[in-house]
């Protein structure tokens, strides 16, 4: 069964030169914070080496498609943006301006 480290979760969601995806390798930790990410198949004797199962890893990338197309990313960051802005126009305040 093969495994993937941190480095190599880096490398494959990131995309050069114009990257889709996760961009830096905060973000990578940050998609580690996600609750329904895959918990470590290995771990070191000391909790620092984190070895995941590329068949979980690839089950979450097809539930969560952001992590790999550019296009996916885009529309989920604007489904974020529209219910921002929905969730302040029911608080009654004024739209931001166009900038």
């Amino acid at each position: 069964m093969p495994y993937l480290s941190v480095p190599q979760l880096l490398k494959r969601w990131t995309r050069p030169p114009r990257g889709s995806g996760v961009f830096t390798r905060q973000s990578v930790y940050r998609v580690f914070r996600f609750p329904d990410f895959p918990a470590p198949a290995v771990t070191d004797s000391e909790g620092l080496t984190k070895l995941y199962s590329a068949a979980d890893i690839v089950r979450f990338e097809e539930a969560h498609p952001e992590l790999t197309d550019g296009d996916a990313k885009w529309r989920k960051i604007r489904k974020a943006g529209r219910r921002a802005l929905y969730a302040r126009r029911l608080k009654g305040a004024p739209p931001p301006p166009d900038v």
